[in-house]
């Protein structure tokens, strides 16, 4: 009796190790970036007059994925990396960075009469060739006066440039591309609000 009580136990423990070896193995978290660093900030302008709108992307960028298209294979086709993702989604982390770059501080005067809107339209690695890639960003801006909401000044911000065809390639020209972008678009709309409208 005893010995039958301990087949058993040993057929049992044969089977759920032979379970752990069947069952699949758990896929790994993927690894999340964002665009660095903030910059040091060493701007003592006065308040600034511009308020933030919600940086915004149409829905195939309103997701955490880094995008990109072979362009030599399926042009048309919007991959994206399985094992690696945004923190956040594109349009967030940019309007995180955007707010960063134009903080209450940073312009002339301090009554909030403009609003800045931004649409991001492209954020994306382009892959030639298994050697050739570039990374892509469009950002559409417009600045309005928060009064009556007419439009001071547009301005479509398109930036590239070259990368490995690999993820860390794209990781790596993308951040870049976001920070040029953040401060473009913040000189910009600096600029726009220093003279007279």
């Amino acid at each position: 009796m005893t010995r039958s009580i301990s087949l058993v136990a040993v057929c049992v423990v044969l089977l759920g190790l032979a379970a752990c070896n069947i069952l699949p193995a758990q896929a790994p978290l993927p690894q999340l970036h964002d665009f660095g660093p903030v910059p040091a900030s060493g701007n003592d302008d006065p308040a600034s007059p511009v308020q933030m709108a919600q940086v915004t992307a149409p829905a195939w960028l309103a997701d955490d994925a880094i995008h990109y298209r072979l362009l030599y294979s399926d042009p048309t086709m919007f991959r994206s990396y399985a094992d690696n993702r945004w923190a956040s989604s594109p349009a967030e982390l940019l309007d995180a960075g955007l707010r960063y770059a134009l903080p209450p501080g940073s312009g002339h005067g301090s009554d909030g009469s403009y609003v800045l809107e931004a649409q991001l339209l492209e954020f994306e690695q382009d892959i030639g060739s298994p050697h050739d890639a570039k990374v892509r960003l469009v950002l559409q801006a417009s600045l309005r006066r928060a009064s009556d909401g007419q439009a001071i000044a547009e301005r479509r911000f398109e930036m590239e440039q070259a990368s490995t065809a690999d993820v860390q390639g794209a990781i790596a020209g993308l951040a870049q591309l976001a920070q040029k972008a953040e401060t473009a678009v913040a000189d910009w709309a600096k600029d726009q609000v220093s003279g007279p409208h």
